[in-house]
């Protein structure tokens, strides 16, 4: 069956033949659309990531010898090994400090007594309204507590330092004795200034621990019994 040629090319004018012309705007991309964005990007030319662990090595590694003798490579020793990175805590001096501190805080208490009593009596609602007696021109009170405020900071700082440094451990004998024999071989520095060491008790470890396994105890005997030089210890790792 034949249609009339005006409905043909009428269906023709009303209804567009889907081409390469269509509204990207109201289309959604196609698949190789999404292909030729990835390949344009040129993922495909990228090379692998250079593996650079062997360079860190190298840059992560001190050797001893780049310390010049007596301080400095004292301290690369000391932390050549966890174990042997320990210091003192100054426990007397910093005991000497808080009791001088505490005697400077009680004076001014007693002084904030007495300046109490004074004022009681002479004018009971001084100390009522904090207000009034701060608008007294005679009054010292604000400026003494400031002055003790000020204590208090430097007070509770060496306070808790104090505390926090009592729960750290003390270092194992053998690991002492290890810091004390380089002392005593090697002389870092002059005789008066490694006295200091020999306050034993009052050294802590920032050793975490691990470290003081049976293992490694059983390592640190094998190595003690090497013929001397033989197993020397000749760079840190940071």
């Amino acid at each position: 069956m034949d249609f009339p040629k005006k409905n043909v090319e009428k269906a023709s004018a009303e209804t567009p033949l889907l081409d390469s012309s269509r509204d990207v705007a109201t289309c959604p991309p196609t698949t190789a659309d999404f292909l030729k964005w990835i390949f344009t990007l040129g993922f495909w030319k990228r090379e692998p990531p250079v593996d650079l662990s062997e360079r860190m090595k190298v840059l992560n590694t001190l050797c001893l010898d780049d310390f010049e003798d007596g301080y400095p490579r004292f301290a690369a020793w000391l932390v050549s090994d966890p174990n042997f990175t320990m210091f003192r805590r100054f426990k007397y001096m910093r005991a000497r400090s808080l009791l001088h501190l505490q005697d400077k805080i009680a004076m001014l208490e007693d002084k904030l007594k007495k300046m109490d009593k004074e004022d009681f009596a002479a004018d009971p609602y001084i100390l009522v309204s904090r207000r009034w007696d701060e608008a007294q021109p005679s009054s010292k009170r604000d400026e003494l507590i400031s002055e003790v405020n000020v204590l208090f900071k430097e007070y509770d700082q060496l306070l808790f330092q104090l505390q926090s440094l009592n729960g750290i451990e003390s270092p194992r004998s053998r690991n002492f004795e290890s810091v004390f024999n380089e002392l005593e071989e090697k002389k870092p520095m002059v005789q008066s200034e490694r006295k200091t060491f020999y306050q034993k008790d009052d050294f802590v470890s920032l050793a975490n621990g691990r470290e003081n396994t049976w293992l490694h105890e059983k390592i640190e005997d094998f190595l003690i019994h090497l013929p001397q030089g033989f197993a020397q210890v000749s760079y840190i790792s940071t």
